[in-house]
């Protein structure tokens, strides 16, 4: 959904992210990456992510960063808005699944 959730809160490398859509038939998503060591440092729908991933309705993606992604803590939020708005008002309705590859 909507809410911010800290991935790692220490230094590490992205690989890969995989993003189930499939319970959203009629609604894209956008999955907000932030360089970020906790939720209280983002402020979802102010604060600019680092990287939007767009997932289509009712679809399942996965993106894979092959160098992988240096990062000092991740925080990631979902959100049916591109861009830095968004916020807990435009979540999606329904669950999205998100499996995170990294190192720490």
């Amino acid at each position: 959904d909507a809410t911010l959730e800290l991935v790692d809160g220490t230094a590490g490398v992205l690989y890969t992210v995989y993003v189930d859509n499939t319970a959203n038939t009629s609604t894209q998503v956008y999955v907000k990456l932030y360089n970020a060591t906790a939720t209280a440092n983002v402020t979802f729908g102010t604060t600019a992510p680092h990287y939007i991933l767009p997932v289509a309705a009712g679809k399942t993606k996965q993106f894979c960063f092959p160098d992988g992604l240096g990062y000092d803590g991740l925080v990631v939020g979902t959100s049916t808005s591109s861009g830095t708005e968004g916020n807990s008002s435009t979540g999606p309705t329904n669950a999205v699944v998100l499996r995170i590859g990294l190192t720490t």
